[in-house]
């Protein structure tokens, strides 16, 4: 696996999910369930933005061919709605300490953003829109919730259920792409979607 292989790989949803999972569990039990709602949303939101320009391309080839745009990365936008968040979150309810994991957080989904471009996954364009659509909403987000925004007290257990929900679920790939392209073809006339040659 190559290093950019490695980085990728947290990006996908099958690793993002089951922490948010995780993360969201553990502050329900800590009747923080007004948090986890809030947290819901930013996902929903991000990944319907996602989808939607996927869908849009896919299914009527609606890219911008200039930029070699097919629709916003979805592992670096939905990796800007649950990093950042989370590194904040583990962390004590000091600003300062709150800034630093975010910052953190912030490296390694820029870091997963340039791996889809490197791996050919994603165009330049489509890395950039997905950093700006995930940063938007996610400082949005943390502005409302920052007075709230963290575990007061046992931040272990759920440290240590991160670590190994990441121990298996990672290198696992969600089948994103073919649920979008069985989409498209439901939502095309011809029942066929397009691909990135189409914009050439």
């Amino acid at each position: 696996m190559s290093c950019w292989s490695f980085v990728t790989a947290l990006g996908d949803t099958a690793v993002l999910l089951p922490v948010f999972a995780i993360t969201a569990a553990w502050l329900v039990a800590r009747h923080q369930a007004r948090l986890v709602l809030s947290w819901a949303m930013l996902l929903i939101v991000v990944a319907g933005l996602v989808i939607a320009s996927k869908l849009a391309f896919m299914a009527w080839n609606l890219g911008i061919t200039r930029l070699d745009f097919t629709g916003i990365s979805g592992h670096t936008a939905l990796s800007m709605a649950v990093w950042p968040p989370l590194c904040m979150l583990l962390v004590r309810r000091s600003d300062r300490q709150r800034m630093v994991a975010g910052s953190a957080g912030f490296v390694l989904v820029l870091l997963i953003a340039w791996s889809r471009v490197e791996l050919h996954a994603h165009s330049v364009a489509e890395v950039v829109s997905a950093v700006l659509i995930g940063l938007a909403g996610t400082v949005n987000f943390l502005r409302a919730q920052w007075p709230h925004w963290s575990m007061s007290v046992g931040r272990m257990l759920p440290m240590v259920a991160l670590l190994a929900t990441l121990s298996v679920t990672y290198g696992h790939r969600f089948p994103s792409d073919e649920i979008l392209r069985f989409a498209a073809t439901q939502l095309n006339p011809k029942h066929m979607t397009f691909r990135r040659d189409a914009l050439r």
